[in-house]
């Protein structure tokens, strides 16, 4: 069986990331994983000759001060959720430097398996794009970025959608999401939105074929398939997780462009995601494997979650 999983936690001290950390302790908590809390600051530059001579004894002190506030604030959010100080077990540490390079450096060092960072704004997951820390983490991360919008709230999962392009890279990463379903007993649905490019025959064929072998190296009872036909991607995915009541939308592009795509539809574009705003996004590296398991093949699956069918 997998060991306890280890969940990254970014934060700025904004609301997003205290809704972000809020949720992700939760989360982690309901799963047994262990958390890390990280914090990235700037370091003033130094002018006077005063200021350069101590430098080092300042670059300590500021260290220490900034430790000292990330764990006063790790404290706050503990006790606000009525968890004791030590469950889930939690990690602060903070670093220097720009924020999402530090972060993604950290999480590959340490082992992580998945980066918890909040979105900014009403906007939701159109903001991911345009410039936060949490879309260089989504663009990259080698490890997997779930992304809470501000209106998002933890309680269970129970509903997983993974939006497919039929791609063997993503094998890894349905795997990868379906380690996390199990501890919930959660449904995983295979989605894949056809623009109706091939003739329906020939879809069904593909997403067949997918399956197919979806099914000969991940074995889990709860994991569907569905195909839709819509000419708007965007229109297609948000009515089937509004259908499904989405707890999460897990995607593992190829090209981060194809997110990029979704979430920041034209100008034009009449319908906007009506969703985004509630479910986290679940950003899984093409071709992932999670870092504390480099050595486990997809194939080495217990014999309890054998299914014959979907």
């Amino acid at each position: 069986m997998k060991k306890k999983f280890k969940i990254l936690i970014a934060t700025d001290y904004s609301e997003a990331a205290k809704n972000a950390a809020i949720y992700a302790v939760q989360f982690a908590k309901s799963i047994n994983a262990d958390l890390m809390i990280m914090h990235t600051y700037d370091v003033p530059e130094l002018s006077t000759p005063a200021e350069v001579m101590n430098g080092t004894e300042y670059r300590i002190e500021l260290e220490e001060s900034e430790l000292s506030e990330l764990e006063y604030q790790r404290k706050r959010l503990f006790e606000s959720l009525n968890f004791s100080a030590d469950e889930p077990a939690c990690e602060c540490f903070v670093t220097a430097g720009e924020a999402g390079a530090e972060i993604s450096k950290a999480a590959k060092n340490h082992g992580v398996d998945l980066i918890i960072a909040g979105t900014h704004g009403a906007t939701g997951f159109r903001e991911i794009f345009s410039g936060s820390n949490t879309a260089y983490l989504i663009k990259k991360s080698e490890v997997p970025v779930l992304a809470i919008p501000v209106g998002a709230e933890f309680s269970s999962i129970n509903q997983i959608v993974f939006a497919t392009e039929e791609r063997e890279g993503e094998l890894p990463a349905i795997s990868f999401v379906i380690d996390f379903a199990r501890k919930f007993n959660a449904a995983v649905t295979i989605l894949h939105i056809s623009e109706q490019v091939r003739t329906e025959p020939t879809e069904e064929q593909a997403l067949n074929k997918f399956i197919t072998e979806l099914k000969s190296k991940i074995l889990y009872d709860k994991l569907n398939a569905h195909l839709i036909y819509n000419t708007n991607v965007i229109e297609g995915i948000n009515d089937f997780c509004a259908e499904k009541k989405a707890d999460w939308l897990v995607m593992s592009p190829q090209k981060v462009s194809l997110l990029q795509k979704i979430f920041t539809p034209s100008s034009g574009t009449t319908r906007k995601m009506s969703f985004h705003t509630v479910v986290p996004l679940f950003s899984v590296p093409d071709q992932y494997v999670s870092g504390s398991e480099k050595v486990k093949e997809l194939s080495d699956v217990d014999e309890e979650y054998l299914s014959d069918e979907f």
